[in-house]
């Protein structure tokens, strides 16, 4: 039979339990030198940081990151802003050497933003951001750049726009993202060694779009990049190699029912083992590949379905470019063309091998 006083005697052994376990935990994150963040804040000193609640700021940003060496584990948390013009997570100028992994970010202006951070180094992990309206990441003089495992959704600018340190290339890695819904899912302006790898974009104005627009001028990238393995699709331009982005490898990439699968505006890249197929006139002109740079390599490339031309060379810049052992399959408005003033003798050199 129990004891009259058993009900009684529970409730406080409950509640001492609840509270050890909670004594516990904190025991722990003090043991492993995090220190808990669970209302707006501003970080101020190096250390290792982790999101115990969900927080919203009224006033400014979520997490303010002003010092170098910080690792903010956001620890599955929700953070947002509702203050005009906000962002989520800032980092200043005085930051560098950041790592924010593991979190949503969701209901503001901006998700992370470095109005100023020169040489910023920022690595980014398992995020979630969504129900930004201008730009999802946004950095301005960022040295080195690393983004992997995340999505983004229907930020209207921008899914990641990189700047570098007065034009000074950006190195780093983006990886296994997925990202829709954007005027420019990604956009690296000054472009360097960059590994772009295992994306998937769709549903951009422009998915992907690397360097520099026009003639690269002194200090605004070195290009080199390596894009391989993503997935383009339903954008008016699945990917763009800008003018500073030369000497840059795309390989090995998908690009499906975009307004032109592949534009190469950069010059001494290689373009190879890419699937090209259904390009759409009703996003921009419906070309497989277009080409309006110099001194490319276009081979073993696969172009199918497209409204307008398979490989269409343009403009009088587009001069000694070689292509070889690609195919071309069913695309209305012919296989390689030529417009703009680009001459055939002086724009491409017909390697052989291909199928047209």
């Amino acid at each position: 039979m129990r004891h009259p006083n058993f009900l009684a005697t529970l409730v406080p052994l409950a509640t001492c339990s609840l509270l050890g376990s909670l004594l516990v935990a904190e025991t722990a994150l003090a043991a492993e030198g995090r220190t808990e963040i669970a209302t707006p804040t501003t970080i101020s000193a190096p250390g290792h940081y982790i999101v115990t609640a969900n927080i919203t700021a009224t006033v400014g940003a979520a997490v303010l990151i002003s010092a170098k060496h910080v690792d903010l584990d956001l620890n599955g948390r929700t953070l947002s802003t509702t203050a005009t013009g906000g962002s989520i997570i800032e980092i200043s100028s005085a930051a560098d050497d950041v790592r924010i992994y593991n979190g949503h970010l969701g209901s503001a202006y901006r998700g992370i933003y470095a109005p100023a951070s020169p040489g910023l180094t920022l690595v980014m992990e398992r995020l979630v951001i969504e129900g930004v309206t201008t730009s999802a990441i946004e950095l301005n003089g960022a040295a080195h750049v690393e983004l992997g495992g995340s999505q983004i959704l229907n930020a209207a600018s921008y899914g990641l726009i990189a700047y570098g340190v007065s034009g000074e290339p950006i190195t780093g890695s983006l990886v296994r993202n997925s990202i829709g819904g954007s005027a420019y899912c990604i956009a690296v302006v000054n472009l360097g060694p960059m590994l772009v790898k295992d994306n998937v974009l769709t549903g951009c104005g422009t998915a992907l779009q690397l360097g520099t627009v026009g003639t690269a001028p002194a200090g605004s990238g070195s290009g080199g990049a390596i894009v391989t393995g993503n997935t383009v699709r339903n954008s008016n331009a699945g990917i763009s190699l800008e003018g500073s982005a030369r000497g840059s490898q795309v390989l090995g990439n998908t690009a499906q029912e975009c307004g032109i699968g592949i534009l190469v505006n950069a010059r001494g890249s290689r373009i190879a083992e890419n699937l090209i197929s259904r390009s759409r006139p009703t996003l921009a002109i419906g070309t497989g590949i277009h080409v309006s740079g110099a001194h490319n390599l276009l081979e073993g490339n696969l172009v199918e379905g497209s409204a307008a031309c398979g490989l269409l060379f343009s403009g009088t810049t587009a001069a000694r470019n070689v292509f070889r052992n690609n195919v071309f399959r069913d695309n209305v408005g012919g296989a390689v063309c030529y417009t703009n003033g680009a001459i055939p003798i002086q724009a491409v050199f017909d390697g052989g091998g291909n199928i047209l």
